[in-house]
């Protein structure tokens, strides 16, 4: 039998900036994020997919930066302009960092909140042509408190469908190079990641699509598949000399 066959359209990490106030000036090229981001918009109408998936950190500011509302002003009219129905992962610079994590921001904050009120859930579930799309809170499942003991059960309620054949998306990968790698800002704690990865072999996960890091890496363990996808708009410095 064959696989249905599905065209997604998937960026991330767009990182949209305040024109008026550069808080984001580091490099020349910061400049460019907001058209890079438009640039990606249009190659996704060009190839007709059937739905999109930002995988999270729409806009560079934080939501309680100043220059926050004209970023996300910008960002709402270039998503405007996508003609597929587009699904949103929070991103720690949406939400917040996830707690507890190595080399985390001293600042912390959530606007899990307003997320919701214009972008959807934060986590979700749906099927199109018998496949399922699970996607999922990653500062969330990166912590430990309520809300990500929540995020869990509703996991593995998931888990208890006897799903046949899943995709799972999410901002923090699990893991960039081997499973057991040391815990860092770029990826899950140990429990998490052990969790999750059990959550994925329950619901037949064939593949795993993260982002964060602005950088593509790809990996695979247990016969599902890793992709962890680049940022439209600047490589993270700390990765910049990296040479798969």
């Amino acid at each position: 039998m064959s696989k249905t066959l599905l065209h997604i359209g998937l960026f991330s990490d767009t990182h949209f900036r305040s024109e008026s106030n550069t808080d984001q000036n580091a490099f020349p090229s910061d400049a460019g994020h907001n058209q890079m981001a438009f640039e990606a918009v249009d190659a996704l109408n060009k190839l007709s997919c059937d739905f999109n998936i930002h995988l999270g950190d729409i806009t560079h500011p934080l939501p309680n930066a100043a220059s926050y509302t004209e970023a996300l002003h910008i960002a709402n009219n270039c998503f405007d302009q996508l003609k597929a129905k587009t699904y949103f992962v929070p991103g720690n610079h949406d939400i917040g960092d996830k707690k507890g994590t190595a080399n985390a921001p001293e600042e912390f904050f959530s606007a899990r909140e307003e997320f919701e009120q214009l972008r959807g859930p934060l986590y979700q579930h749906f099927s199109l042509d018998g496949i399922e799309f699970v996607l999922l809170d990653g500062t969330c499942i990166g912590s430990s408190n309520a809300l990500s003991e929540r995020l869990w059960e509703w996991m593995d309620g998931l888990s208890s469908l006897n799903l046949k054949r899943s995709f799972v998306f999410i901002h923090y990968p699990p893991f960039l190079f081997k499973i057991d790698e040391d815990e860092h800002y770029d990826n899950l704690n140990y429990h998490s990641r052990e969790r999750l990865l059990s959550f994925l072999k329950q619901v037949n996960c064939e593949a795993l699509f993260s982002a964060h890091v602005h950088r593509f890496f790809y990996n695979h363990w247990e016969g599902i598949e890793f992709y962890t996808l680049p940022s439209t708009s600047f490589l993270r410095p700390e990765y910049a000399g990296l040479n798969l």
